[in-house]
């Protein structure tokens, strides 16, 4: 685990050795006579800290530390800069790249589509998949799966068990599956904050009814996948049937429970995610997007 601690805590805590210590009665360690010192004997008084931060911190530390903070050196100096207020965008840059989620936006969002012809990667583990747009559907890195799927314009689908992205939370979690094409998740379950990420990031957390799961439909995750009832409406229904047909041809059709919960939260998914949904908001009407 990881805590937070000012400095005095944390030698405190390194002379006793250990952090199940009670500062407050817990004595931190014994003097050269073997007595017991504890945290009251050398914390600093307060006059004490006044004294030290007027002795020794002034003005002209950070005036003259952060005076030439610009001018940077022979090699800053002489790098080439555009000009111009925005910044310019280098393709071929292995350190800052051009976001794409705004990539082909339009004033208005686009109506809503079914998500057909769908795949997803069975029996991998870690930071491999399968590439299901090559012949032997090979075992491959995510993200030259991915790459495979976006250019072939396949959509991706992920089956899920119980209580999909814990530990996962913060929005980079969905934006990365964003990124990598992901269009929906079906799960049992979902940690609260990541199933409003999904949508954030225009992807749709789809939940099995109760008493199902990938198991019990009988799904490997080498079938096709389809997601209908999205077309034409203006926002998903409380359910949507899926379809997954597999190599032999045989379909299983269930429903799902779209876990799209509020208002706010179908306004980011019919917008494609809260990006979008938020730049439409700044734009004046009729502007159209850059």
């Amino acid at each position: 685990m990881n805590f937070l601690a000012s400095p005095p805590l944390v030698v405190a805590y390194a002379l006793a050795g250990s952090l199940h210590v009670n500062l407050l009665h817990d004595p931190l360690g014994e003097d050269s006579d073997g007595k017991p010192v504890y945290l009251h004997d050398i914390w600093p008084s307060s006059q004490t800290i006044e004294d030290t931060i007027a002795a020794n911190l002034h003005a002209g530390m950070f005036t003259d530390g952060y005076s030439d903070l610009y001018a940077g050196d022979e090699r800053w100096q002489g790098m080439d800069i555009a000009e111009g207020d925005t910044f310019q965008w280098q393709p071929d840059s292995t350190y800052v790249r051009k976001p794409p989620f705004f990539d082909g936006m339009e004033r208005d969002p686009a109506p809503l589509i079914d998500i057909i012809g769908a795949h997803l990667a069975p029996d991998t583990e870690g930071g491999f998949t399968r590439d299901f747009t090559r012949a032997d559907a090979p075992v491959t890195t995510i993200y030259e799966a991915a790459e495979s799927y976006a250019a072939a314009k396949t959509p991706l689908v992920i089956l899920a068990g119980k209580e999909y992205g814990s530990g996962s939370s913060r929005d980079w979690a969905a934006k990365g599956t964003a990124l990598l094409g992901v269009r929906a998740v079906i799960a049992e379950s979902y940690e609260r904050i990541h199933r409003s990420n999904l949508i954030g990031m225009g992807v749709l957390p789809l939940q099995f009814l109760d008493g199902q799961n990938a198991e019990t439909l009988g799904l490997t995750g080498e079938e096709t996948f389809a997601i209908k009832g999205l077309a034409s409406a203006e926002t998903p229904a409380h359910e949507l049937r899926v379809s997954a047909t597999d190599s032999q041809g045989q379909t299983r059709t269930f429903d799902a429970i779209v876990r799209i919960d509020t208002p706010a939260e179908a306004d980011y998914y019919r917008h494609g995610g809260i990006l979008p949904y938020v730049l439409r908001q700044l734009l004046e009407p009729g502007e159209a997007s850059r």
